[in-house]
């Protein structure tokens, strides 16, 4: 009888041993998967890559933009990554190479503290006064969802910047904003739709980059 319950007694700690271990296996793998994943993000780094890689931007910026977008991105800290444009597109799948460029959007390197920040102009002559406007992001990772909203642009005037009524005319656009010092390795892409308060289009940017 005694030497069952030793028998018992052994295996019950055996098991313990094996279930700690375990815990920890999983621990490491959970703590590796982050180290890789996400990390301290050296900015001038991925100026370079993406600078590398960088796909010709589909769009066409004619006359005095085309020079005005050129000087602005003459910046070897800074990267283009995607445009301020129009007309829209109908649907997500469809690509309009002839378009308008209204503004581009860049990543530029803090030389003091290498974080990278998000950068972007444009400028556009309104038809009309805009006095409600809306805005739907979408924001994926490796393809994946990770933003999906629809947001009103005249209760964001701290972000934008912006205060409506916005008055008939020429509107210029800029801002920066840094970015996390840790950010998750993968493929980026950004896609919005301003409209107003008929529902629509004001302009579309659509941004790519790779970390």
């Amino acid at each position: 009888m005694s030497s069952e319950k030793s028998e018992e007694t052994t295996e019950k700690k055996s098991w313990q041993i094996r279930k700690k271990h375990i815990i920890i296996a999983i621990i490491a793998l959970i703590v590796f998967y982050i180290g890789y994943k996400f990390y301290p993000v050296k900015g001038t780094d991925v100026i370079r890559k993406i600078s590398k890689n960088k796909k010709k931007v589909c769009g066409s910026a004619k006359g005095e933009n085309q020079m005005y977008w050129k000087k602005w991105l003459n910046d070897p800290n800074k990267v283009e990554i995607g445009d301020v444009f129009r007309p829209c597109p109908s649907s997500n799948q469809e690509v309009i190479c002839d378009r308008e460029i209204l503004g581009k959007i860049a990543l530029v390197v803090d030389q003091e503290t290498e974080r990278l920040n998000v950068t972007y102009r444009a400028k556009t002559e309104l038809e009309y006064d805009i006095t409600k406007a809306g805005i739907h992001l979408k924001v994926t990772i490796d393809g994946l969802s990770a933003v999906d909203k629809q947001l009103e642009m005249c209760k964001m005037s701290n972000l934008t910047h912006i205060s409506c009524p916005v008055r008939k005319g020429l509107l210029k656009l800029h801002d920066s904003f840094a970015l996390p010092k840790l950010l998750m390795k993968g493929s980026y892409s950004a896609e919005a739709r301003l409209t107003n308060q008929h529902g629509d289009d004001i302009a579309c940017l659509n941004v790519q980059f790779d970390i």
